[in-house]
């Protein structure tokens, strides 16, 4: 073959497909039983359950979202407003604005977004899309660049 000719061979590497369900390919893979070390430790956290913690630990156990794109985007989102003075800041209780911090979390935004194309959802792609829209209005606002 010459240069010109050569082809490109690309495969999908991802373990999930796009309903989020595992491929057959991995899911023999998911089946192997784990070494009895293995299912010793998994048989102690099991008995671990949010009834013998103490009251604190129970509520954080049980209120924190799945870890997944959308609830990062959304947790990082929430970090650039209260930068933004949007949002009081929960430790102090005021509000504040540090320009610099929340630009630097939009910048990781729209860094994610590009980084994670053609391997997000519909629903995924349209709240980092609605974020970076509504943070980058906002910092030009706070910036003075624009009047809202």
């Amino acid at each position: 073959m010459s240069k010109k000719e050569e082809k490109i061979k690309v495969t999908d590497r991802r373990v999930f497909n796009r309903e989020g369900k595992i491929k057959k390919e991995f899911q023999k893979a998911k089946k192997k039983k784990p070494p009895a070390e293995a299912k010793e430790k998994q048989q102690k956290a099991k008995k671990t359950t949010t009834e013998e913690m103490p009251p604190k630990e129970q509520k954080e156990r049980t209120t924190l979202p799945p870890v997944d794109l959308g609830s990062f985007i959304l947790s990082l989102s929430t970090t650039a407003f209260i930068h933004l003075g949007e949002v009081a800041d929960p430790t102090g209780k005021e509000k504040m604005v540090n320009l610099e911090a929340a630009k630097q979390i939009v910048d990781i935004i729209q860094m994610l977004k590009e980084k994670t194309e053609g391997n997000r959802t519909q629903e995924e792609s349209t709240l980092i899309d609605n974020f970076l829209y509504e943070l980058k209005l906002k910092y030009m606002a706070k910036a003075k660049l624009i009047k809202l």
